[in-house]
């Protein structure tokens, strides 16, 4: 709870009249402001800088050794005040400190290191940095391990005091990050050296001269991150433009086509796309596509044009062309779209027109087979693959997981059509692979067999996550033609593997087979065995005579072939790898649409620049447009971009997220300076790209997926912010991850209204909240990380609330739950910052379905949480989206890691935050919520020189990166208040504090007050009016109050005062009591003691008779895997019966419950009538509430996931 918090009774507010006038004179009491900021860390100055090099001395500050047990060992932590730490799994944690230097642009820096004064410090067992340890189901700990080489060697860890990390840019800057560490140590001796002075002598080689550059969004970040800013003003550059982009002006219209064939387009598909087919020449169309999948350069594809020759497009002319659906880099089909995109064009000169030849039949040799492939890819399962490549990427939907002891065996039935028997013509297997269970310690640990037909053909093994290809010889003679075929795959034991389990990704048949055409249509090749020359083909099982038949290979349309009874026989010149098609019209495909593509005007936007971009799906694109008009309104030129434009321009139309980053890169190289700074995407993401789960997540604007260390896929929208790809954002970038038009709207209110933030305490707040699993180990980290912080950051005297969930010795006094975390949170505050356990729906200390009792309103916090996975966004309905979409309050952003976070790493970021946000140069304005957000990853980056545990490319901002921190020093004002009170209103049930909201008995609303001086609470009154009944008939009776002295609470209030100290003075108001149906209104007046007021605050509400299911019932956990719950609101008790349906509204489960006026929650097992459990997938629910003849009713939508 609040231990500074006094609950007392309205009868002894009277003692304050008495203390008015000394406190009145303690209000000019002015304190110490919080210490002058700089880019160094405690003990290094910069001596010396100009274009040679810099001198940079370093005195070895006071040290801490603190002991670590852990499994019966004691170790040592040597940590110094204000520096990191050096992290090495299983190598010794010593303390580090870095900061960043600029350089000459194009100057190679080296490194001289001077011990001035030195000593050995005997210490053995010196603590060793945590190992992750990572179980199959992604669960992972921290543990201490120490390599055996590392504390058995006599040589120095780290080698050297000191290091120069990789050179980076730093938008128009080039920069340099030293690390320090004056504390190495000799395990095997026991000892620690210890370097009591150093000089660093860092010298500039080369190199170009440097400007100075107008950069005024780049100019405060590096002020404050670059350690030799003053002296390297000059010496910026900026980056070199991009080479101009490829002319993509290849029409307006988009042809998409999902399935390899010929493809028609007639007359009434360009009429319905809104195309007037007699207006154009068809000899003029032309159609581009990708040249090779990856590539965004078009080329021009070779149409067939029935009827052209006129120069009039009649409504019996079409356009036959050849098309593909997408194919992947690495993946056969592309990872976001199976559907390709195709430009139509016409005009100007003539298009490009197959080759017609004649393919008469004559006596040449007879092609007798030729060698086809049959691929089958079903993606069913995503797995993230923590232990895979993290360099090379890996594809992560797969089909089946087979496994040793659950499910051995998978089989698959395939008739491989017109399959050829004959002597040695063998068929070869190939399938992907990809393993799942892993044992370090075994070398290989799976094996995997593809039977055919019950002959073993595949028996091969591999180890770990690999993703592999199997492939085998099926002998001639063991394939049945025209099937069915049976192919087993199978996981046998391994020996000393619990399990043996890996995934079925695809399966390729490569036979040899005949020129039979099934469903009229084939796509077929030359034999590869008859080698170069004139060759004759007969095919049959042709159905319609109408017949096309084309050379793939040469572009060609060939003629003159014979056609009698379904059979086609022709001869050509080929070679062994010439491909043909052959359809008849009915087995002609039609493009799945034509769309027409809206231009967008590059030019113009490039010519402009921008500062403030925004990306996003085309369903949130007019909704945007309140936070646009905002942004300009702030003199910043502001660009909202299509998501689907930028895919057209950057990926010749296809889906990317390299298209964003293309696009983002090239503005930042080549628009109008100066460049752009910040960055919103708006549009939540999933890996479920292509909608193969039930899940109901969206992919509007995708994210960029990275391989982490024994985490696997995870979610990085850093990468889109470093443009200039070394891993470290030149943009301030955030998300807006929204669903619908609702969320958006929400979180653009939110916005608005944080750029002139609600005056009062709450902006003087920054509440603390740790989550450790025992008081004794990481309870003493978390602990102390946040003490370190509090004394570092803020002034002494200020003590900010904490909620604690397993406090260390000497902080058991901030021992808390959940609800004392919400009613501090309730109460509002600039910042939160959560160190802890915690997953992508909860932290220890708050849960995620508790985000929705959070009524702070509009004092919102920027929310920061050192922990693991709360930022995560795809595909999940994750903690830190319910904390900023909460539309009764919540948060204005949340900052939080994507991926697992380390103790150390987390308590680094931490640190390198809070420098951000409030240890700034005081010439300096607050900071952008991106621009610290942004500051915090360099800061990170120069205290480390790279990026351990991959914190820059995977912290998160979800929120707006323009809003500047609404933060306002905790100091007391040293002049006479001349603001009133401030009063806000809130109900616990319906609607906000005013408007006519609709409530339920009995009626719950707290106020809160708040004044920067002290309240006056002989002026408190209080009037409740029932202005008129439930038929609308005026009553107009009231009920008033006003402070006495020696009065108590009247009935139905109860009173929270909070004793004045240095932020000024509170009180709530609680209310609680059940009222007449009808039309209501509360009125409340205050004033303060320097006659500031009275603020009067009104509240109106109605009450009904009538039966009514408040808001939208809710379950959670929504998706769920065995049992959820169902919450509710009544207006009255009521019998309630939950139905749950499946989506084509089939009923198969029925609950009946009795509920109450107000809130109520239901259990269910999820299970169906039958007692068994449901499958994965999307369901409906339907709550039905009955009281006497009145019935209320509302549905809502859940998914079920394993």
């Amino acid at each position: 709870m609040y231990p500074w918090r006094t609950r007392i009774t309205m009868g002894k507010y009277r003692i304050w009249n008495a203390v008015r006038a000394a406190l009145t004179g303690l209000l000019l009491l002015v304190l110490a402001a919080v210490a002058p900021a700089g880019p160094r860390p405690p003990g290094v100055t910069l001596v010396s800088c100009d274009r040679s090099g810099a001198v940079i001395e370093v005195e070895l500050p006071a040290f801490h050794q603190r002991p670590v047990s852990e499994n019966g060992v004691t170790w040592t932590e040597l940590s110094i005040p204000g520096w990191s730490h050096l992290l090495d799994e299983g190598k010794p944690v010593l303390p580090q400190a870095g900061i960043l230097l600029a350089l000459p642009p194009g100057s190679r820096p080296s490194l001289s290191v001077e011990v001035l004064a030195s000593h050995t410090l005997p210490l053995a067992s010196v603590l060793p940095a945590p190992t992750l340890e990572v179980d199959l189901k992604g669960a992972s700990r921290e543990v201490r391990r120490p390599e055996a080489a590392a504390y058995a060697s006599p040589v120095p860890y780290p080698a050297s005091w000191a290091e120069l990390g990789p050179v980076a840019r730093h938008r128009h800057f080039w920069v340099v990050p030293v690390t320090v560490t004056p504390l190495r140590a000799v395990c095997a001796g026991g000892q620690v050296l210890a370097a009591d002075r150093l000089r660093l002598r860092i010298s500039f080689s080369g190199g170009r001269t440097g400007q100075l550059l107008p950069d005024p969004h780049g100019e405060s970040l590096a002020r404050q991150s670059l350690l030799n800013y003053e002296a390297a003003r000059a010496w910026q550059e900026k980056a070199a433009p991009l080479p101009p982009r490829p002319d993509q002006s290849y029409g307006q219209y988009k042809v998409m086509v999902s399935h390899d064939g010929l493809h028609q387009i007639p007359y009434a598909d360009l009429l319905a796309a809104g195309i007037d087919p007699s207006g154009l020449d068809p000899r003029t169309l032309k159609l581009h596509g990708r040249a090779t999948p990856g590539s965004a350069v078009l080329e021009q594809l070779p149409l067939w044009v029935a009827g052209e020759a006129d120069g009039q497009f009649d409504p019996d002319d079409y356009v036959l062309f050849y098309g593909e659906y997408a194919r992947g880099t690495y993946t056969d089909q592309n990872l976001f779209t199976r559907a390709n995109v195709y430009w139509l064009d016409w005009g100007g000169s003539p298009g490009l027109r197959l080759g017609q030849r004649s393919a008469a039949p004559g006596s040449a040799v007879l092609a007798g087979a030729y060698q086809a492939s049959r691929r089958v890819e079903v993606d069913t399962l995503y797995e993230k693959f923590g232990f895979a490549s993290l360099i090379e990427p890996v594809d992560h939907w797969m089909w089946h997981r087979l496994d040793s002891n659950f499910e051995p065996q998978l089989s698959v039935t395939d008739s491989l059509p017109g399959h050829v028997i004959q002597a040695g013509r063998d068929a070869q297997i190939t399938a992907g692979l990809a393993g799942y269970t892993f044992n370090d310690s075994l070398n290989p640990d799976h094996r995997a067999l593809i039977k055919w037909n019950g002959q073993t053909v595949v028996d091969m093994t591999f180890d770990t996550q690999e993703h592999i290809v199997a492939s085998g010889t099926v002998p001639w003679n063991q394939i049945t033609p025209n099937g069915p075929n049976d192919i087993v795959f199978e996981a046998p034991p391994v020996p000393f593997m619990p399990a043996n389990s890996f995934f079925l990704d695809w399966l390729r048949v490569d036979y040899w087979r005949n020129y039979h055409v099934y469903n009229d249509t084939l796509a077929f090749q030359s034999p590869q065995d008859m080698g170069h020359g004139w060759l004759r083909y007969q095919l049959t099982g042709l159905q319609n005579a109408q017949v096309e038949l084309w050379n793939l290979t040469r572009a060609e349309r060939l003629v003159d072939f014979t056609y009698q009874g379904g059979q086609l026989a022709f001869q050509d010149s080929a070679s062994d790898t010439t491909h043909y098609c052959v359809a008849g019209r009915g087995a002609w495909l039609r493009p799945d649409s034509i769309v027409y593509d809206e231009p967008f005007d590059w030019n113009n936007l490039a010519a402009l620049g921008v500062d403030y971009l925004i990306i996003t799906h085309e369903a949130f694109y007019e909704g945007l447009a309140p936070l646009v008009s905002h942004y300009q309104g702030r003199g910043l030129r502001v660009q909202r971009v299509k998501v689907g434009d930028i895919y057209d321009e950057f990926n010749a139309g296809l889906k990317s997220d390299q298209a964003i980053f293309d696009f983002l890169q090239h503005a930042y190289h080549n628009y109008a300076p100066p460049a752009p700074a910040y960055v919103l995407l708006v549009g939540d993401a999933s890996w479920d790209y292509r909608n193969y789960d039930a899940l109901p997540y969206q992919d509007f604007l995708p994210t960029h997926a990275i391989m982490t260390y024994k985490q696997g896929e995870t979610a990085s929208d850093n990468w889109f912010s470093d443009v200039t790809s070394d891993f470290l954002p030149e943009l301030y970038l955030g998300r807006f991850p929204v669903n619908d038009e609702e969320q958006l709207s929400t979180l653009i209110q939110k916005t608005l209204a944080y750029a002139q933030p609600l005056p009062g305490y709450w902006r003087s707040q920054i509440i603390f909240s740790n989550g450790a699993a025992n008081p004794e180990d990481d309870g003493i980290y978390m602990d102390t990380t946040v003490q370190a912080i509090i004394e570092k950051y803020l002034p002494s005297w200020y003590d900010p609330p904490r909620v604690y969930a397993n406090p260390s010795a000497g902080f058991e006094q901030y021992q808390g739950n959940s609800q004392d975390l919400i009613e501090y949170l309730n109460l509002g505050a600039a910042c939160v910052n959560y160190v802890g356990h915690a997953g992508n729906q909860m932290w220890v200390t708050l849960q995620q379905p508790e985000i929705a009792q959070l009524t702070n309103g509009l004092k919102l916090p920027l929310v920061q949480a050192y922990s693991c996975f709360t930022g995560v966004f795809s595909n999940t309905y994750g903690f830190g989206e319910a904390f900023i979409l909460h539309p009764g309050g919540g948060a204005i952003a949340y900052c939080a890691n994507a991926a697992v976070g380390y103790l150390y790493t987390n308590r680094s970021m931490n640190d390198c935050f809070f420098q951000a946000l409030f240890d700034r140069p005081d010439s300096l304005p607050p900071p952008t919520l991106g621009e610290a957000f942004t500051a915090a990853k360099w800061n990170y980056f120069a205290l480390h020189g790279f990026d351990p545990g991959e914190m820059i490319r995977t912290f998160v901002l979800l929120g707006d990166p323009g809003g500047t921190f609404a933060w306002e020093d905790p100091n007391p004002a040293d002049t006479l208040d001349n603001t009133p009170p401030q009063i806000s209103i809130t109900f616990d049930t319906g609607g906000p504090g005013s408007g006519g909201g609709l409530v339920a008995n009995p009626v719950r609303f707290t106020c809160e007050v708040f004044d920067s001086t002290m309240l006056d609470h002989s002026s408190l009154s209080l009037e409740l009016i029932h202005l008129a009944d439930a038929r609308g008939f005026p009553v107009d009776t009231a009920w008033t109050w006003t402070w006495e002295a020696d009065s108590s609470a009247p009935p139905g209030f109860d009173f929270a005062f909070f004793p004045v100290d240095s932020l000024g003075q509170r009180f709530q108001l609680a209310y609680e009591d059940s009222l007449a149906a009808g039309e209501w209104q509360f009125r409340m007046a205050m004033a303060d003691f320097f006659l500031q007021g009275p603020t009067v605050a009104t509240a109106n509400f109605q009450i009904s008779d009538e039966l009514r299911i408040l808001d939208r019932p809710l379950n959670y956990p929504n998706p769920f895997h065995d049992e959820t719950s169902f919450a509710f609101e009544l207006t009255q008790p009521a019998q309630v019966t939950i139905k749950i349906y499946t989506v084509a509204g089939k009923l198969i489960r029925t609950l009946r419950v009795s509920g109450a006026s107000g809130y109520n929650v239901a259990e269910w097992d999820g299970r169906d009538e039958q007692g068994d459990p449901l499958s994965n997938g999307a369901y409906l629910y339907k709550v039905i509430a009955r009281s006497g003849d009145q019935q209320a009713e509302k549905v809502e939508r859940m998914a079920r996931i394993r």
